[in-house]
């Protein structure tokens, strides 16, 4: 179960208007901008939504978004401001991976572990997990700090287990009050525990309280990764919330921040003999680096390409003004239209921020 250090090494018709006796160019002119404008209103009707209720409203053009559902949501304050289907119930793909993070952040936190020096198992289950990985074997071992790493940017299934196995345990230990220990070990061993079932459901139970917490209504989680499973859901809104409160966590901030990683798993031969072997991970998020903080990607055949993004930009160098916003896509046509899909939305709530701030200036 637990170990001491030396046992293991150190996501109609518009009625287009047309004159039939035209008598200028001026009125030709005036046509051809009506037929422009009608056309565009068509192509981007469906994409405008102006409440969380998914109403749809031509207030404001929004652009042409091909995710099923999208939002954008004040990074600040937490609050709605544009979107789609927001309240539609749909499956989330690897976004489930931002609970299980912050929650192993959270019992770091409430247990006083040191994630630089506690490792934790890769049991049979954590490393036959199907989908990305992050490429861990049965037996290794990995520090904790490592594994959320190899949770976050290659999206690792494998790590989503092994951290919820783990930490299943180290809960399990907690609810009997043998909490104490923990202060004492350096590795955790759930390879051949026939409690580990139990373990994960631990772990789900945390990850569920956060919605609760949260407020997160129309959320579920089912599994700690978020491969296809119609019990593991939540929506556009709820997504935006988890975000906004996982972002305040600094490690958590720093983590999906990142861009390539390199961790060191170990394993101890029947001699003892400790082998290590180096992976390198790349983080799945291609928006880093163009005003974008993280923060994950996901995609199922039943969720479609998901991703949930920070976007920062200072809009106005005199007043410092800035666009500070997260923004959830979900259900777009494939990998790379999930982020064609993003830098739109950003891109257009920018500009509105922008005539907002000309107008207020100049009229």
């Amino acid at each position: 179960m637990f170990r001491e250090n030396n046992d293991i090494g150190s996501c109609s018709n518009s009625r287009i208007i047309k004159q039939k006796h035209q008598q200028s160019n001026q009125l030709k002119q005036a046509g051809r901008s009506a037929l422009n404008s009608a056309s565009y209103a068509k192509d981007n009707i469906s994409n405008a939504y102006s409440s969380t209720t998914g109403q749809s409203s031509v207030i404001e053009d929004t652009p042409y978004i091909t995710a099923k559902a999208w939002c954008i949501y004040d990074a600040k304050t937490g609050q709605y401001q544009r979107g789609h289907h927001t309240n539609e119930i749909r499956e989330m793909a690897s976004l489930t991976k931002m609970a299980t993070l912050l929650v192993s952040l959270r019992l770091v936190e409430r247990f006083k572990l040191d994630p630089t020096q506690l490792y934790f198992s890769v049991s049979e289950n954590a490393a036959n997990t199907k989908g990305t990985t992050s490429r861990l074997e049965e037996n290794e071992w990995v520090l904790v700090k490592d594994l959320f790493y190899g949770l976050m940017l290659p999206s690792g299934n494998d790590s989503a287990v092994v951290l919820a196995e783990n930490f299943g345990c180290l809960l399990y230990f907690d609810s009997i009050g043998q909490n104490k220990v923990f202060q004492e070990i350096h590795s955790v061993d759930v390879t051949e525990d026939i409690y580990v079932r139990d373990y994960m459901k631990l772990f789900l139970k945390e990850m569920n309280g956060i919605c609760e917490e949260f407020n997160l209504k129309s959320t579920k989680f089912n599994n700690p990764h978020g491969l296809v499973n119609k019990h593991n859901y939540s929506t556009c809104n709820d997504l935006a919330r988890l975000t906004y409160f996982c972002l305040k966590n600094e490690e958590f901030r720093k983590i999906v921040a990142t861009k390539t990683y390199r961790a060191v798993v170990k394993y101890v031969q029947f001699d003892n003999k400790v082998i290590e072997r180096s992976i390198l991970w790349e983080n799945t998020n291609k928006l880093l680096d163009r005003g974008f903080k993280g923060v994950k990607t996901g995609i199922t055949a039943a969720a479609g390409a998901c991703l949930s993004s920070w976007y920062t930009q200072t809009i106005d160098e005199y007043s410092k003004e800035e666009c500070n916003i997260i923004i959830i896509v979900l259900g777009s046509v494939n990998q790379e239209q999930r982020f064609q899909d993003t830098i739109r939305l950003a891109d257009w709530y920018v500009q509105r921020l922008k005539d907002k701030i000309y107008e207020s200036n100049y009229y």
